[in-house]
């Protein structure tokens, strides 16, 4: 539920996007597959599906990039940059066995996050 919670429509974009990160690049996220994002869920998976199951996975891709686009009014190329920093890096968290490396891969995809969020917005000035 924290996951899908509202953002405030009054946060500047860079700190709107850390959020977001900060949600999806959670422990809670990582540990609860079957109620979170099916994108890093199925991730692995697509290559090997046929082809309705590779178009439900571009649908509900698309659908995601399209609910960040309207969030944030961004260029696609960071939005895209930013979902597959957040996808990959939680996909990454669930598939090794040390929890102490799958928590820092969040961590580090956290502040990767933040770091970009923080260079779009600089490079906008």
């Amino acid at each position: 539920a924290r996951l899908n919670a509202a953002i405030p429509v009054d946060l500047p974009r860079a700190e709107r996007r850390k959020l977001v990160a900060a949600r999806y690049l959670a422990r809670s996220h990582r540990e609860h597959p079957e109620s979170g994002c099916p994108l890093a869920a199925l991730l692995s998976e697509v290559p090997h599906g046929g082809a309705g199951f590779r178009a439900a996975f571009d649908g509900a891709f698309a659908a995601a990039l399209l609910a960040r686009q309207e969030a944030h009014a961004a260029p696609l190329d960071e939005d895209l940059a930013l979902m597959a920093l957040a996808i990959g890096g939680l996909a990454l968290s669930r598939a090794v066995a040390d929890p102490a490396l799958s928590d820092a891969i969040l961590e580090a995809s956290r502040k990767a996050s933040g770091v970009l969020a923080d260079s779009y917005e600089e490079a906008e000035q």
